[in-house]
């Protein structure tokens, strides 16, 4: 089998579109986008797709089906909260980078599992991602 249609197969069983209106007829949980503070679980086109566990094939989530669309209304809800965190006075941004510092910490075990089961990644790759982030978070914080 030639290496193309490798990456093709892989795709297709990791991203399944789905129906507008179907996020009840999966086994997994329906994932939501965050824009301009809120957890939408709708999209421009209203279109989901599987996230399935390359191993098994398994559903893990379903996700919205995000476009440009989507995508600029994020851009535009990030660069309008901009100035809100940009006035925020340093050590309180450090305060809030340091709460999720600790809580990706807390949670390092549990984050590295599912993304080992989401990519694929053997474990120790996603436990150094994931410290890859605190270690972000850390040096943010203490810049600051």
């Amino acid at each position: 089998m030639k290496s193309s249609s490798i990456l093709k197969t892989h795709s297709e069983t990791r991203r399944r579109a789905l129906p507008a209106g179907s996020a009840g007829l999966h086994a997994g949980r329906q994932g939501c986008n965050f824009i301009g503070g809120k957890w939408e679980r709708e999209t421009a086109n209203g279109s989901l797709f599987e996230n399935r566990d390359p191993a098994t094939g398994q559903i893990l989530s379903v996700y919205p089906e995000s476009r440009r669309q989507d995508v600029d209304r994020a851009v535009q809800a990030a660069a309008a909260a901009f100035p809100a965190w940009r006035q925020m006075p340093a050590a309180k941004r450090g305060e809030i980078l340091l709460k999720a510092m600790r809580l990706l910490e807390a949670r390092k075990e549990r984050l590295a599992r599912a993304m080992t089961r989401e990519m694929g990644k053997v474990l120790a790759e996603t436990r150094g991602d994931v410290q890859e982030a605190i270690d972000t978070a850390s040096l943010n914080v203490v810049r600051r």
